[in-house]
């Protein structure tokens, strides 16, 4: 038998199994319905984000530790006869080939050869410009759920290269659950961590373009994670990860930028270090704070006092194994 075709009837016996479990490995779940389909897409936060250098291509080299967390958007997928249409429920979201789910759709189609259509409705909950992933996870799910719903048969590393052609973060996406990610994001090699962290999330009424904050970051001026990744990945990997040690090994490079750039941003982070100081950092290029919490209890206490001074939308989430 070619080896490809075996491979792929391997990832077609996965993918069925899967699919009547309702979920697939990655933490995004996909549920099928009378009219197509129903897909989980997760956000994620960042608890390493070293940047290495500028690249030829423009992009910056990284090297991050990614975590996807229960906050879902929700995307349908019905077939209709041909074309693609997305609505959303977010009025700062574009329906037209501008947005990354009509992208992810498009790609697909083209790339191998599909004539049918489909019409996808998107429920955002991720917000928007908070470094949580929404739109790239969109992308991921869109690229799964047809993968899915065309019987395409394709492989986490076939549509993972379909992902980096979208965007940093799709591949990423295509994994879940918790990896490193080097490269501009087009790397990723999963971990294995058992431990189920609790967080709370915390967006401040602002959104942060990621390209604003990569365009101001000046390598030279800023000091490096003393020890590199390597600590919080050895951590993460035991069977039991303490979360205070975990809290004292997350990083992040583009944090003192963000805080210069956007002041708001600033005092959000100190407000929220006068509540709890340990364990909080910014996810990606912001503007989403986050806190590793040694339980659902401690972050549904300080989700309270959160709402009570007002400094934004508090989420309470834990990471997908």
């Amino acid at each position: 038998m070619n080896p490809v075709r075996k491979n792929h009837m391997r990832d077609k016996n996965i993918s069925v199994a899967l699919e009547h479990k309702g979920e697939l490995s990655n933490g995004v779940k996909i549920t099928r319905l009378s009219n197509g389909l129903k897909v989980l897409s997760p956000a994620k936060i960042n608890l390493f984000l070293e940047v290495l250098g500028k690249r030829q291509d423009g992009f910056h080299e990284i090297e991050s530790i990614m975590q996807t967390v229960s906050l879902f958007d929700t995307l349908y997928l019905h077939p209709i006869k041909s074309g693609i249409k997305v609505i959303t429920n977010h009025p700062e979201l574009s329906s037209g080939r501008d947005n990354l789910v009509y992208q992810a759709a498009d790609l697909i189609k083209k790339e191998y050869g599909v004539k049918k259509g489909i019409r996808i409705v998107l429920e955002k909950r991720i917000p928007i410009g908070g470094g949580l992933g929404g739109g790239s996870s969109n992308a991921a799910a869109v690229l799964l759920g047809l993968n899915c719903l065309w019987n395409l048969y394709l492989s986490k590393e076939e549509l993972s290269l379909l992902g980096a052609r979208l965007g940093s973060d799709v591949p990423f996406f295509i994994y879940g659950q918790t990896a490193i990610v080097k490269g501009r994001g087009e790397i990723v090699l999963p971990l294995r961590v058992k431990e189920t962290f609790h967080y709370i999330l915390l967006k401040p009424p602002i959104s942060i373009p990621t390209k604003n904050i990569y365009k101001n970051i000046r390598l030279s001026l800023t000091k490096p994670a003393i020890n590199g990744i390597m600590p919080i990945i050895n951590k993460l990997l035991r069977k039991q990860a303490g979360y205070k040690e975990i809290q004292q090994l997350m990083y992040n490079r583009l944090e003192n930028v963000a805080m210069k750039l956007y002041p708001v941003l600033r005092d959000t982070h100190q407000a929220f270090r006068n509540i709890s100081n340990s364990g909080i950092l910014l996810s990606g290029s912001g503007s989403t704070i986050f806190k590793l919490c040694g339980s659902r209890k401690e972050a549904e206490t300080l989700a309270a006092i959160l709402s009570r001074i007002n400094l934004g939308q508090s989420f309470i989430v834990n990471s997908q194994n």
